[in-house]
């Protein structure tokens, strides 16, 4: 189980996470690079009190997934610094209920336009976008930019999901094949010879690239 405590493996490879708040708080915990975000989070909760789904962990000006390997999102370094910022109240409680099973449809109608909301729970692989879809998204938010680069950058096979001009948007396609090459089946005719969209997905195996690409020539 991915997100499972304690963590089911372990590389024996520690990282001294400092971890500090935008208030001034610190706190430090000892990871292991097979971990990934969620179970920094989990370690932060079980020894500093923070609950977990209240966590947002930033390097630079990234924020960590929580499926992101803190083996190859973090720099090579015994010690890495991140800051925590806190989510709001209500949004930590609707993404937890989300997590232990509540449908999104189910959610106060607030939190199911609350785009900020949709958006975490799309990076953080608490909801897929077809799950989104199958409670009733409003088509607003299924046709809001942010919501689908969220989808396709944890994703990429959600771009098979993605309609009207988002579809032909070469950034949201790029992004779905950066995160699956597999995307490119799904990819409007215009990228599939985009010399950007074919580099993009042999980096992610000739197997793929020639499988699932098809140019098409008036």
């Amino acid at each position: 189980m991915i997100f499972g405590w304690p963590p089911a493996t372990s590389s024996g490879v520690a990282l001294d996470l400092r971890v500090a708040a935008l208030n001034g708080d610190t706190c430090a915990i000892v990871a292991d690079r097979s971990w990934n975000a969620r179970h920094a989070k989990l370690a932060i909760e079980r020894l500093h009190h923070v609950p977990m789904w209240g966590q947002q962990l930033i390097h630079g000006t990234a924020e960590l997934h929580d499926t992101d390997c803190l083996n190859t999102a973090l720099p090579d370094s015994c010690m890495v610094e991140l800051t925590l910022i806190r989510r709001p109240v209500e949004h930590a409680q609707w993404l937890q209920s989300l997590s232990e099973g509540l449908a999104f449809c189910d959610l106060p109608g607030e939190a199911q336009n609350d785009k900020t909301l949709v958006v975490q729970a799309l990076v953080h692989s608490v909801l897929t976008l077809e799950d989104l879809i199958w409670s009733g998204l409003s088509r607003a938010l299924l046709h809001d930019r942010d919501v689908i680069m969220a989808a396709v950058l944890i994703d990429g096979c959600a771009l098979r999901h993605v309609e009207g001009d988002l579809r032909h948007d070469r950034e949201v396609t790029l992004a779905a094949i950066r995160s699956d090459a597999r995307a490119l089946q799904w990819a409007a005719v215009e990228h599939r010879c985009n010399q950007e969209v074919i580099e993009a997905t042999a980096r992610h195996g000739s197997q793929v690239l020639g499988a699932g690409l098809h140019c098409f020539v008036n």
